[in-house]
């Protein structure tokens, strides 16, 4: 069953809201991750955008949050991780994509 608070919003807004939560973590979490991040960034590995999908991927499955289903659209667990990974990417993404979409129609 889908949390109240996604029935009565917007869906972009929805995800902005995740995708806000996820930038906000990982900002908070750079200085501890700095020390990991380095050696990574070395190997040409983003360490920051792997750990923002994989937030994001853990909200969206936790509060079963899925662009098709806000849609209205059939949803299904592999929907419910692109969800997860477009808001782990953040808002910016998120607000681009939308751009798009805007700009398409």
């Amino acid at each position: 069953m889908q949390p109240f608070f996604i029935y009565i919003m917007n869906p972009i807004v929805t995800l902005l809201i995740f995708a806000t939560i996820i930038e906000v973590t990982i900002e908070a979490l750079k200085p501890m991750l700095a020390v990991i991040s380095k050696p990574a960034a070395a190997h040409g590995i983003k360490l920051y955008m792997y750990i923002g999908i994989a937030l994001g991927i853990a909200l969206a499955l936790v509060y079963s949050v899925d662009v098709m289903d806000l849609l209205g659209w059939q949803s299904s667990l592999i929907t419910k991780v692109l969800t997860g990974i477009s808001i782990g990417r953040g808002s910016n993404f998120i607000h681009d994509a939308t751009q798009r979409l805007r700009s398409a129609s």
